[in-house]
Order: structure tokens, then C-alpha cells, then sequence
């Protein structure tokens, strides 16, 4: 598995240079997706696996609070599911060894702290699901490019952190006050850094990795 990485050299608001998080270490490779951010997931996925259909997608904040997806979402062709639709499938990422598992943790918790140093909230795990026909072998398959995925015997799902520029500043600040504190809503997703980084790894570890 290796990371992804579709541009260099972005510098989001407040100065941020993502480029050189991933150029200090390149064999400790990165789960980010992409480094425009707010892009569509549908955009992301189709990069992802130009070969693949993708019958389902996962956009995984770690938040539970109202983070199913909406009756008008669902009646699109080709819906973007939320945390809780993902717990009540009941699904994890499906690796094949616990080295696996450990890795890709390992990997997210580096992204998603160095996000968290630099003021950064809002990111996603992104998955899409590829269900395998039968009779379908991965290796006559081919990606626009390489990919992180999880395989088991009837789907492959690839997966990477997406919408990673959004600083915590002001507007958000005042998002988490007004309608997290005053209206007593802990649980809404925008959430200081600090908060939305733990949120977001205990959810991989108990929802995504199953390693709680």
C-alpha cells in the first residue's frame, strides 16, 4: 500500500505547507487523498480507480451527531453515506493481518496529528466501495493510480483523507460555540483541532479499524 498525493506546493490559509509534510519523510508515506480540498468525492474517487465501479461512498468525520445521510441524498444515483451509515452496515476497513492494521492506523494518527499542529479541521476519511463480481481477480484491474486500499473476498475499498485545508479560525470557532455549546450540541462535527483529532482516531479505532 502507498501513500497518495495529487499536487505539491499548496500553501492553504495561515501558511500551512502540506508539500513539505510529505516531502520530510517520503518513505513514511501519507493517507491524504488530495490537496485542493472541498473537492466532490465523486472527483477523488474517480481519480482513485479510473477501472472500478464504486457502488458505495463513506464520508467519515468521526461525528455521530446527525451524520447519516439525508433522504435527499439517498435518492441520488450515486449517494455520499455518513458515520452513521457506516456503523449501522456494520462495516470496518478489511485488511488481511494485524501488521495491516497496525500500519494504516500508525499512518492516519501521524496525518491527522500533524493537521492537528497546524490548526486544521473538517477532514474526512473518504471510502468508496468496489463490489467484486464474481469471478473478478483485483490483479486484471487497473488504477489511474496507486492507491491505499482494504480487500476482502467480495469488495475492495479504497480510502484516504480528503478535505484537509480548513483552519479552525473565527467562523468556525463561533460554529462550535453557538451551535455546539449554546445550544447544547457537543457532538456536532466542527470541533477544535485538538477535540476533532481524538474524535476522529477514536472512531477509526473503534468503527473503521475495529482495534479498540
Amino acid at each position: 500500500m502507498v501513500g497518495l498525493i495529487m499536487c505539491t506546493n499548496i500553501v492553504p490559509c495561515g501558511g500551512v505547507q502540506i508539500s513539505e509534510y510529505y516531502m520530510l519523510s517520503p518513505e513514511s508515506h501519507t493517507t491524504f487523498s488530495c490537496l485542493y480540498g472541498n473537492f466532490l468525492p465523486l472527483f477523488i474517487i474517480c481519480a482513485y480507480v479510473q477501472n472500478s465501479v464504486i457502488n458505495k461512498k463513506f464520508d467519515l468525520k468521526g461525528s455521530t451527531y446527525h451524520r447519516q445521510a439525508s433522504e435527499k441524498e439517498l435518492a441520488k444515483s450515486s449517494p455520499v453515506l455518513k458515520d452513521l451509515d457506516w456503523i449501522r452496515e456494520g462495516r470496518k476497513l478489511a485488511f488481511g493481518s494485524k501488521e495491516e492494521v497496525e500500519s494504516v492506523r500508525k499512518r492516519l494518527e501521524k496525518d491527522t496529528l500533524y493537521l492537528r499542529r497546524e490548526n486544521l479541521i473538517d477532514y474526512s476519511l473518504l471510502i468508496g466501495v468496489h463490489e467484486m463480481e464474481e469471478g473478478e481477480e483485483r490483479s486484471k484491474r487497473g488504477e489511474a493510480m496507486d492507491v491505499i486500499y482494504a480487500e476482502s473476498s467480495t469488495e475492495i475499498q479504497y480510502f484516504g483523507l480528503v478535505d484537509i485545508l480548513t483552519p479552525y479560525v473565527l467562523p468556525k470557532k463561533a460554529e462550535t460555540i453557538c451551535t455546539g455549546t449554546l445550544m447544547c450540541r457537543p457532538g456536532i462535527s466542527c470541533q477544535p483541532p485538538k477535540k476533532y483529532q481524538t474524535r476522529f482516531m477514536s472512531f477509526v479505532d473503534e468503527e473503521i479499524l475495529g482495534c479498540a
